[in-house]
């Protein structure tokens, strides 16, 4: 395994390492439990049945029921406490992964995220990292914990029993058992390489097939968008019965390698015995280990097939750290918060027509600027640009005199507010999205917010009023309500220079009227920037800049 694909997981895993160490641990003791149980078990029913017949005088029978029963106990409390450990430290550890991956993506530049696939980040975030909690519970625990058997077993064999039968116990369980599970992740490696890269696509897919089912319909590309989808699904399953073929020949070949020890083990404790060397009850006793061996590796097969799954979840989520960087070393806070365009051009492609071309404009606080244009002129492009999520590709944009794209990432999420088409409207109640903005808001403060955006209304139609749970994407707002309350949110988070893009949409003109001359107050003292379809949906004194088509 390559270190870079884990570098990640390691890094997390250093702080949980003596918990894991001790699910580990725990593993072990509950197999050794496991197969000492049915060995000492096998030894006793041999012993009472040789001192029964005669051929065994003077047999103790407290200790070894004792022994028995205390295997017994063992075995139920180290399972448990393993499984209790070793999922909490994994879940932890995998909560801590998840966080951390987080946090550097809000490092990375609005636009690099914006050109992944929609549900990728997502699924790194979700499916890929959940993937990696396998590596530990099914593959690095169990393969560990099953080698600490074989020797200990060994150990054991080799000192109480014979040297010779230990050591060829030990050797070809060692060998044998290590080529079945290299040579099943030999075979399962390109299988686990086509599945990895199947299955976020299909993911992906699939969320994107439901979330744009109106526009795909209408595109006529639904039926297309399904077939992707089925082709992929029928591969993903072949892959997997692969798998499950692969596995079953891991399994059957670890079978086959402990039946044959146990035989091995079992004829020369049978030579042994013919020579007086051994008891009759020890030979079973050595059999029956090895047997009781064959259930710590059974699952090994299968662990090892998902290495290959795990590698791909590992590198999708380290490739996150190649995408580019946002700046995060700050400079002084401008000294007005005037925004300047000095010949703006900006393209999306490099051999594409520029959207913007030598664009110069200047906004003071008090004076906003309402910019209308058709569809598809570059009205919300410059939103963007302006708030700092797109790079200009010629000229610049001043904050007070500061290029946008010298300050920090932070810094300048601090100063500039962005009201998309589509905001964000999480799954929580209507206070808690709002308490984004500023936390600890009271009540008053909230209603004030939401009764300059027209939302007073809705607040009082609904059963919870504020504690009213929104849903996921807040699906119990219309389009217009979702808009008007991330408007309230900024409004509330009180930022020097807002770029509203269609802040009034999906409300009639006289209802938009009223609520941008409400707001006529919040913008006397901020640079603002409006971006709308419909001049007359705005009752202020403003500047006006008409865009035509590109």
């Amino acid at each position: 395994m390559k270190s870079r694909h884990w570098q990640l997981l390691v890094a997390a895993a250093r702080a949980r390492l003596p918990w894991l160490i001790a699910s580990v641990i725990l593993a072990a003791l509950t197999l050794a439990a496991g197969a000492g149980l049915l060995a000492l078990s096998g030894w006793f029913i041999t012993a009472s049945a040789m001192a029964g017949l005669g051929l065994l005088i003077g047999l103790e029978i407290f200790a070894p029921a004792a022994g028995i029963r205390a295997l017994a106990v063992t075995r139920t409390v180290a399972r448990y406490l393993e499984r209790l450990i070793g999922h909490e430290s994994t879940l932890r550890l995998l909560a801590e992964l998840r966080v951390g991956l987080f946090q550097r993506l809000l490092g990375v530049e609005s636009a690099a995220l914006e050109r992944m696939r929609r549900g990728d980040l997502l699924n790194r975030l979700t499916a890929d990292v959940d993937r990696l909690d396998h590596l530990f519970l099914r593959v690095a625990a169990p393969g560990l914990a099953a080698s600490m058997l074989v020797a200990v077993v060994g150990i054991g064999l080799i000192l109480l029993v014979d040297g010779l039968i230990g050591w060829l116990f030990m050797g070809g369980w060692l060998v044998g058992g290590s080529m079945a599970l290299w040579l099943g992740d030999r075979a399962a490696r390109p299988v686990g390489a086509q599945l990895g890269q199947i299955t976020p696509r299909l993911r992906t897919t699939v969320t994107e097939l439901f979330s744009g089912l109106a526009d795909l319909r209408s595109l006529g590309a639904w039926d297309r968008m399904v077939s992707e989808v089925l082709t992929d699904a029928r591969r993903m399953a072949w892959l997997q019965a692969r798998l499950g073929l692969l596995e079953g020949l891991g399994r059957s070949a670890i079978l086959v390698i402990g039946l044959g020890l146990a035989w091995l083990v079992l004829w020369l404790g049978l030579h042994q015995h013919e020579e007086q060397s051994i008891g009759a009850p020890l030979v079973v006793l050595a059999t029956l280990v090895v047997i009781g061996i064959i259930e710590a590796w059974q699952p090994l097969p299968a662990a090892w097939q998902f290495l290959e799954t795990c590698r791909r979840s590992a590198d999708r989520i380290n490739r996150l750290d190649t995408l580019p960087r946002e700046r995060r070393d700050g400079l002084p806070p401008p000294d007005s918060y005037r925004l300047e365009i000095r010949a703006l051009t900006f393209r999306y492609l490099p051999h594409t027509d520029p959207v913007l071309d030598g664009l110069s404009l200047e906004i003071s606080p008090g004076q906003p600027l309402l910019i209308t244009g058709p569809s598809g002129c570059g009205k919300s492009t410059l939103g963007r640009l302006l708030a700092g999520q797109l790079a200009p590709d010629g000229g610049e944009i001043l904050l007070g005199g500061i290029d946008l794209q010298a300050m920090a990432a932070d810094q300048r999420r601090r100063l500039i507010a962005h009201l998309p088409q589509q905001p964000v409207i999480f799954h929580d109640s209507l206070r808690a999205n709002l308490a984004l903005a500023r936390p600890g808001a009271d009540d008053d403060s909230l209603m004030q917010v939401l009764g300059q955006t027209g939302l007073e209304s809705l607040v009082s139609s609904l059963d919870a009023g504020l504690d009213t749970w929104l849903g996921e994407s807040g699906f119990r707002l219309s389009g217009g309500e979702a808009r008007r309350l991330a408007l309230a949110r900024l409004l509330l988070a009180d930022f020097p220079v807002l770029i509203l893009d269609e802040p009034t949409a999906g409300v009639d003109t006289a209802t938009a009227r009223r609520i941008t001359a409400g707001l006529a107050d919040h913008f006397a003292d901020r640079s603002v920037v409006i971006i709308a379809h419909e001049p007359a949906h705005f009752d202020l004194d403003c500047r006006h800049l008409p865009m035509a088509a590109a």
